[in-house]
């Protein structure tokens, strides 16, 4: 989904040891078919429309605000945003 939206993005990732300790601790799946079955829950958002809705217009608000700091870097500066 990422390089759909952002071709050619590079993708980097370095964990935060205490926030993957929590991560770390959830199941590995979470299973809704009960909550299908008894509630008649369906969830909201998919992955594609979570992706589409919410995660990359921020990614893309972002990094937009990145580059204009990126603009005004002196020479062999760069601004990452994190």
């Amino acid at each position: 989904l990422v390089r759909q939206a952002f071709a050619g993005a590079e993708i980097a990732f370095a964990p935060d040891r205490r926030r993957q300790a929590i991560v770390d601790s959830w199941p590995e799946d979470v299973d809704d078919t009960r909550a299908r079955r008894d509630w008649g829950f369906r969830p909201a958002y998919d992955l594609d429309r979570t992706f589409n809705e919410y995660l990359l217009p921020n990614v893309t608000r972002r990094y937009a605000r990145g580059s204009e700091r990126s603009a005004g870097a002196m020479p062999g500066e760069t601004n990452h945003v994190r």
